[in-house]
């Protein structure tokens, strides 16, 4: 979709470790200014992160569902493996 011009390409991922590599005489005419560009774009682009997982999680009766799904329903599992203790004293630590 890039290639045929429909979305405009992502801006390139600058950091601070490859900041010299990147911007090369830019760099060394205003790095107070862009440093602080830098740092607003990566945290623009942990925002989106964020936002991202936010939206894909599960909600708490998807998440309830899902596991009993995988507990009771799932074909590929033959058998679900419980182990059951019981202990008759509990006053040493």
């Amino acid at each position: 979709m890039v290639r045929q011009g429909l979305i405009e390409p992502p801006k390139p991922k600058v950091k601070m470790s490859n900041l010299m590599k990147v911007l090369g005489s830019e760099a060394t005419q205003d790095p107070t200014n862009l440093e602080m560009e830098i740092g607003t774009a990566a945290a623009e682009r942990e925002q989106a992160h964020v936002d991202r997982n936010i939206a894909r999680k599960l909600t708490q009766a998807e998440w309830r569902e899902k596991k009993e799904r995988k507990l009771f329903e799932d074909p590929n599992t033959l058998e679900t493996i419980v182990f059951v203790y019981k202990i008759n004293d509990l006053s040493h630590p």
